[in-house]
């Protein structure tokens, strides 16, 4: 596994692993979710080059999430069928509270992406 996909998912700098991309580590500190830092607080890597620059984590979340579905399923099936009722409850309670987790690291992910493919 690279530096860089383990530093993401230890929501640290894609650069250096050492700075917190998150100003409070706390996902579901709602006030401060989206707050991150704009350097690197170790090697001060430009976290955000431009705004808007996180909008291309929102086909990571995607990514995310239609896997966490397609694995909630995988054991859900056999045991309800083709009850579609506790299938779906059980995988939007799921989205609803892994939301602020999701979110941080689709950032992160997308970050260390663009960092590896704009770092050669």
């Amino acid at each position: 596994m690279s530096s860089v996909l383990l530093n993401a998912l230890k929501l640290r700098c894609p650069r250096c692993g050492e700075g917190h991309l998150f100003k409070v580590p706390n996902p579901y500190h709602f006030k401060t979710l989206f707050t991150m830092n704009r350097y690197c607080t170790h090697c001060k890597l430009d976290l955000e080059n431009e705004p808007g620059y996180y909008f291309g984590a929102m086909y990571m979340s995607y990514i995310i999430t239609v896997g966490m579905i397609v694995l909630n399923e995988l054991w859900m099936f056999p045991l309800w069928k083709w009850n579609i009722w506790p299938q779906l409850i059980i995988n939007a309670s799921m989205i609803l509270f892994l939301f602020p987790v999701v979110l941080r690291y689709s950032r992160s992910l997308y970050l260390a992406l663009l960092f590896k493919i704009l770092k050669k």
